[in-house]
């Protein structure tokens, strides 16, 4: 038998065309980067506008984009379309995330709200005004009240139902300023600043309300006095594992249960942009805290849960924002952006104005945040 060649040409012509958008579909167009110098091109399909003054904040989930205001929360879908919204009126507004949950906090009121990708799931009325708050990943909402001397610090589940409530005294305990719960809610951090020395001191106090913080009075399971430095955010790395972020001192600790201080890192330059990672610390640093310091605008700093220094990024142009999501570190040094998986670079690419953050909605979609106004982009074809 014999095969006519011109007869088959078409074919293998048709066959070799589909193998070849097959192959440019799946790999060359998503990872074109990889043969232009790590350079990608984005272009918008995209935008709205970020009312300042309402206090607009934004953020995105796997199914659409959120938006919040002093009088609302908005989900949209990655098309514009909105999908939901739930009114409220606030005096300053609180926007809380830990997916898949999100709380709207009333800062100076007495209401806070929990939702989540299907809307508002609990809705918390205080005797209080709020003067802080904190978000779980589990939908633990966590709030520090305030009324004349006294504070209280209420944790709320998910369903807005009080599980635990803690009063502190101003002269006693200083005045609360951050607060933080683990992951599944067994333990809780707070601190407070005393300045009723004349000098500053955070005191940080470490609870457990699992089985074995049950012969502890009040839960509390130890204190750790701070001379000098301003506690001002604390972050659990996991259950066990916790950082305190003051303004010059990085303290890094272990609970099980007793808290024991693994950790202790005093700090050159002021802390500019705090971001978690994988059980990671990751920080941008700012000008130097003394006149014959260092300053480290182009230098981002990755800590493990242990404290240790486990990378540094150095770059030649200052560093503005960082942004996480998933696996992914962006370092965002004006209208340029870069991401990371590790230490490793995988794209840059520039835009045409200074970038706030940006969220990873697929391999080839982003949502950027603007000053005033944000798009929705898709990876541009070559």
């Amino acid at each position: 038998m014999t095969i006519d060649k011109k007869k088959s040409r078409p074919i293998v012509f048709l066959l070799a065309l589909l193998i070849f958008v097959l192959i440019y579909g799946l790999f060359i167009r998503p990872n074109y980067h990889l043969i232009n110098k790590g350079t990608i091109y984005l272009e918008a399909t995209g935008s709205g506008k970020l009312d300042t003054i309402k206090g607009t904040q934004i953020t995105t989930m796997s199914d659409g984009y959120y938006i919040a205001t002093r009088e609302g929360l908005t989900k949209y879908t990655f098309d514009q379309k909105s999908v939901w919204n739930k009114s409220y009126h606030l005096n300053e507004l609180l926007f809380l995330v830990e997916a898949p949950y999100m709380a709207v906090v009333n800062i100076t009121g007495k209401e806070a709200y929990i939702f989540n990708g299907d809307g508002n799931i609990a809705t918390i009325k205080t005797n209080h005004n709020i003067v802080s708050g904190n978000l779980n990943e589990v939908g633990f909402l966590t709030l520090i009240l305030e009324e004349d001397n006294k504070h209280f610090i209420n944790m709320y589940d998910y369903q807005g139902r009080m599980v635990i409530e803690r009063r502190t005294i101003f002269k006693e305990d200083g005045f609360p300023i951050s607060v933080a719960v683990a992951k599944d809610a067994s333990r809780m951090m707070t601190s407070h600043l005393d300045v009723t020395q004349h000098v500053i001191e955070s005191i940080i106090t470490f609870l457990d309300f699992s089985g074995k913080g049950e012969e502890f009075t009040d839960r509390v399971i130890g204190h750790e006095r701070l001379n000098g430095t301003l506690a001002a955010r604390i972050n659990f790395m996991d259950n066990e594992h916790a950082v305190v972020i003051g303004d010059n001192l990085l303290t890094f600790y272990y609970m099980d249960p007793l808290p024991e201080l693994i950790k202790s890192i005093s700090l050159d330059a002021e802390i500019e942009d705090i971001e978690t990672l994988n059980e990671q610390l990751i920080l941008k640093f700012g000008e130097a805290i003394s006149p014959e310091g260092e300053a480290l605008s182009q230098k981002v700093v990755i800590f493990s849960k242990k404290g240790e220094i486990e990378g540094e990024l150095i770059f030649e142009d200052e560093v503005t924002n960082l942004s996480t999501q998933e696996d992914a570190l962006f370092v965002i040094q004006g209208s340029r952006v870069l991401k990371y998986i590790g230490k490793r670079k995988i794209w840059e690419t520039n835009l045409h104005k200074d970038i706030i953050s940006i969220y990873e909605l697929s391999n080839n979609r982003y949502l950027i945040e603007y000053e005033y106004d944000f798009e929705i982009l898709k990876l541009k074809d070559i």
